[in-house]
């Protein structure tokens, strides 16, 4: 016992003396210019702003320091500097117009050294690998080639219509089973856009390492989550000494997100093989590829279809389920869009995306704005890296600092959108479309211009994910009425997750359908409509 104690006080004066060592050589080695840094909060010695930064919705108080300092505040993490950008106008300059400096990712040592995540997409500096990357991304997902993807985006909508229904008569009154729907809905079809395969069941083993795999990553990339982000040389002290937990945690997420990253896309390769392999985007890019591809090659298409897989799934959902919590708290745009909708479709059938090309639905388009900007997926974006000292408006930001963009804070900005905490979508309309604008000039900010990030770095399944939540949210308008949970006593709060993607706290809501005709609608899905790829033996996945 004396002896493990012993150790343990051995290991923590040795983090203090790494930590203060750190900080006096990275004071003695700069040679940085003499412009100022940005405004921001007072800083301690050697830990800069370390203990100020919040762990659950930390947005909110990165709002609050830009309202005291200003749109470009600095903070600094031990040695790590931090820019955090509180306004659209601030990211454009730096994200968009400089994005030879500012277009590459921060290494974070527990996540990409120690778990396996540093050849994923979102964690690749700006390097020929991430180009290598957002080239097979656009080959297939520009906008030029989305159509593809509509007849499949809109079976799925109306398989969580029906799905939803099933729920209901099973029992489900208060929307329990809600965001696990969608959340199995938006897995479906990434995982079948990316290998061709369609889930067999509800419990789908590669689903289930997909999410496990996702929620890891969330953990592993949390700020001020690790130690050994900080104080590096950690990662070499063997899983057996004292307070080396994450040494543990760490060798199993690594092990595991391997693997949901090779069976799939293995499996295709096997496929092609016997020439069995549906369509799918893995073999696409293969079969258009020589065949003498270098592993390395090889590796980043495997982690490329790993992230459409993984990004399309909890991205997406959020987003559906954010619309769910909204129809919830504001009765009547659900009111209105649903009158929209009836007025140009009619209620004989369920909308197709080909509804979304005539211009007609404005108010629905405007309610899918607002969502996005009402509950980013994203509120803190993924963060980039500097890749040399910059001066903006007399401040210098160091080089290799991290630029983190408050999304939620812009889309809080009254100036650009009034009344910002309200969910109005008529603020995207003029007032002869009934909305608040006078003309089309005075509509605000495309919220999209946002959400998806900017300059090199912004999402490369952007148009994917912007017509897949459209005709998720016409669907489930055209069929169901949401509302509060008859005589419950209170309406749901706007509670959200702090992850890297946001999405509601579990709420209670009641789903029916609108409609004898809306049932009937919604119970002629057949499932089989989905499956337009082959169907595919299930993966072998260890869970």
């Amino acid at each position: 016992m004396a002896q493990y104690l012993d150790s343990a006080f051995l290991l923590a004066l040795s983090v203090v003396g790494l930590v203060a060592f750190k900080w006096i050589i990275s004071r003695a080695s700069s040679t940085h210019s003499k412009l100022p840094l940005p405004p921001g909060p007072k800083l301690t010695p050697i830990v800069g702003n370390l203990f100020q930064f919040p762990r659950e919705l930390p947005w909110i108080k990165y709002r609050e320091w830009g309202l005291e300092y200003g749109d470009v505040v600095y903070l600094r993490a031990i040695n790590r500097n931090i820019i955090l950008i509180n306004s659209h106008q601030a990211a454009l300059d730096l994200l968009e117009h400089k994005s030879v400096i500012f277009s590459s990712r921060p290494h974070i040592t527990f996540a990409s050294d120690m778990c396996g995540f540093s050849k994923s997409l979102v964690l690749t500096p700006y390097n020929a690998r991430m180009r290598a990357s957002r080239k097979h991304f656009h080959s297939l997902m520009s906008p030029r080639h989305t159509p593809q993807y509509w007849s499949l985006e809109e079976s799925a909508a109306r398989r969580l219509a029906r799905s939803l229904y099933d729920d209901i008569t099973s029992g489900d009154d208060q929307g329990e089973q809600v965001f696990e729907r969608i959340k199995w809905t938006t897995a479906s079809v990434a995982v079948l856009i990316a290998y061709g395969y369609t889930p067999s069941k509800e419990h789908d083993p590669l689903l289930r390492m997909e999410e496990a795999t996702s929620r890891y990553f969330e953990e592993a990339t949390a700020p001020g989550g690790w130690i050994v982000d900080e104080i590096t040389v950690l990662k070499y002290i063997p899983s057996w000494f004292p307070f080396t937990s994450f040494q543990r945690t760490a060798a199993k997420w690594r092990r595991e997100v391997q693997e949901v990253v090779d069976v799939p896309f293995d499996t295709v390769r096997n496929q092609m093989s016997t020439n069995s392999a549906p369509p799918s985007f893995v073999r696409s890019i293969l079969e258009g590829e020589p065949s003498s591809q270098t592993p390395e090659e090889i590796d980043i298409l495997k982690w490329t279809a790993g992230v459409i897989f993984s990004a399309g799934t909890e991205t997406t959902a959020s987003a559906i389920y954010s619309y769910f919590l909204a129809m919830v708290l504001f009765p009547k745009v659900q009111e209105r869009a649903q009158a929209e909708l009836d007025a140009v479709i009619s209620t004989k059938r369920m909308p197709r995306l080909a509804d979304r090309q005539g211009g007609k639905l404005v108010y629905v388009e405007a309610l899918v704005k607002e969502i996005m900007r009402w509950a980013p997926i994203a509120p803190l974006g993924v963060v980039h890296l500097s890749t040399k000292e910059y001066e903006y408006r007399g401040w210098r930001i160091p080089d290799e600092s991290m630029v983190v963009v408050n999304v939620w804070g812009i889309f809080r900005d009254p100036s650009i959108y009034p009344l910002p905490d309200e969910f109005r979508p008529e603020r995207f309309l003029t007032k002869a479309q009934g909305g608040d604008c006078e003309s089309t000039e005075d509509i605000p900010l495309d919220p999209r211009e946002v959400v998806f990030g900017y300059g090199r770095r912004n999402c490369p399944g952007q148009h994917l994910a912007d017509l897949a939540l459209w005709i998720a949210v016409a669907t489930i308008l055209s069929v169901y009425h949401i509302s509060a949970v008859p005589d419950s006593d209170k309406m749901p709060s706007v509670d959200y997750t702090s992850g890297v993607v946001s999405h509601p706290k579990p709420f209670k809501c009641a789903v029916l359908p609108r409609s004898e005709k809306a049932k009937q609608l919604i119970l002629e899905f057949d499932d089989s409509a989905v499956a337009y790829m082959a169907e595919t033996p299930p993966f072998d996945v260890k869970v």
